[in-house]
């Protein structure tokens, strides 16, 4: 569970970089909701997509 936790953590975080550019924040606060559920929503398809195949 761990190795699959650092895999959607790390998708996670590319996904967020790379989106955020599109994005026009306009709070630091904003932008910090914006990463914690880009990179959450990214771990929880992630460790779906395991107990899917582990299945």
């Amino acid at each position: 569970y761990l190795l699959v936790g650092l895999i959607g953590l790390f998708v996670g975080v590319l996904y967020v970089f790379r989106s955020m550019k599109n994005e026009d924040f306009k709070s630091r606060s904003e932008k910090i909701i914006y990463f914690v559920q880009g990179v959450g929503s990214s771990m929880l398809i992630t460790w779906i997509s395991y107990e899917i195949t582990d299945y």
